[in-house]
């Protein structure tokens, strides 16, 4: 990685500690860019799992709706083959 040299006047000498810090900056910059951008997909697929997780419970509800109701014809029906069977 090529650090960028500031822009001094002739003869003017620069410690080592500045290129060394631009270096760090410049790195800094990169990972920090990086990072952001998977916090960006991250937070993508975490809506995306919110959003499947809402359709799988609105799901949920109604197989319960249709369980209550096949519990509710089976009972009508056991009722119904005990009456018929005394009758």
């Amino acid at each position: 990685m090529e650090s960028k040299i500031p822009y001094l006047a002739k003869g003017t000498f620069v410690p080592p500690s500045v290129y060394k810090k631009m270096e760090d900056d410049e790195k800094y910059n990169e990972l920090k860019n990086t990072l952001e951008r998977q916090a960006y997909a991250t937070e993508d697929i975490a809506s995306a799992a919110k959003i499947q997780a809402d359709i799988a419970v609105a799901k949920s509800k109604k197989a319960d709706i249709k369980g209550i109701i096949a519990i509710i014809i089976s009972l009508f029906a056991l009722v119904w083959s005990i009456v018929s069977h005394f009758i």
